[in-house]
């Protein structure tokens, strides 16, 4: 019987060269560039203001006042952050995914012109790290390894370019 053809493709790569896609991530990055650097500098400010109320005699009233705002300043931004937090990963998630149909459909494409019998996702290399942390990057693989030669991703760059 003849050996059906596999093909693999590294996912990764697709997101990262296909312009497209890679330029959609960009956006959505500097889209909440500037809450990030603003909840940054407000947790700078928060970080300063716990020293100098530091130095006050704790049974002031001073101290009472300021260490109440600070608390509410620190619930705000810890809120805030949450709030662009969420709405940032929910943002991230459907653009995966409209991504991973594209991918999906420019696959099946390929799927239907070449006539192979599956495609996979080509897997990266595993991280440098402890050998009870490479097993794990090895047990939540599907596919360990993919022959190089078998490696279809710029043809599937290909056909998301045709595609549009």
């Amino acid at each position: 019987a003849p050996v059906e053809a596999v093909r693999s493709v590294d996912i990764s790569r697709v997101l990262q060269e296909y312009a497209p896609m890679a330029g959609a991530y960009e956006a959505l990055r500097a889209k909440f560039q500037p809450q990030g650097d603003r909840l940054r500098k407000e947790a700078d400010a928060i970080k300063a203001e716990k020293g100098q109320i530091g130095q006050l005699v704790r049974a002031s009233e001073e101290f009472a006042q300021r260490n109440f705002q600070l608390q509410i300043r620190e619930k705000t931004l810890e809120e805030e952050l949450n709030f662009w937090t969420d709405t940032q990963r929910r943002q991230t998630e459907t653009l995966l995914d409209g991504s991973v149909r594209k991918i999906h459909s420019a696959c099946v494409e390929y799927g239907q012109r070449t006539g192979v019998s599956a495609m996979v996702m080509r897997p990266g290399p595993l991280p440098d790290a402890d050998p009870r942390s490479a097993l794990r990057g090895l047990e939540s693989r599907w596919v360990i390894w993919a022959n190089p030669d078998h490696d279809v991703t710029e043809a599937i760059l290909g056909i998301l370019r045709e595609q549009g």
